[in-house]
């Protein structure tokens, strides 16, 4: 089953599972289903990382994205000054976070 398709309804209950791919879905996917099925095996390019506790600062209650107003907009388009800081800032705190999320940066 594709993610774009998938069926909660479906039983994954004692299957051997296979997830190709770890992209934002597979981020979603794999963590809900490994306790359910009997087997998974994640094909994975390269690997992945996230980072729940340093994007929560970002995001909105909820863990949600906030809405981009008219004044952010704004702001973007016109104060490309602004969001390069904004963006050193933010890679700055990831650079010091554990090796595995550091040797992950700096093929970027």
């Amino acid at each position: 089953m594709h993610s774009a398709a998938w069926d909660d309804e479906y039983d994954l209950t004692d299957k051997v599972v296979a997830v190709i791919g770890g992209g934002s879905s597979a981020v979603q996917i794999i963590p809900s289903i490994q306790n359910k099925v009997k087997k998974l095996y994640p094909f994975l390019r390269s690997p992945v990382w996230i980072t729940a506790g340093f994007g929560a600062k970002y995001a909105a209650p909820g863990g949600v994205n906030f809405e981009c107003e008219c004044l952010y907009s704004t702001v973007f388009s016109s104060s490309h000054t602004y969001w390069r800081q904004r963006y050193r800032r933010a890679e700055r705190r990831l650079r010091k976070q554990p090796s595995c999320f550091r040797s992950v940066l700096s093929r970027c």
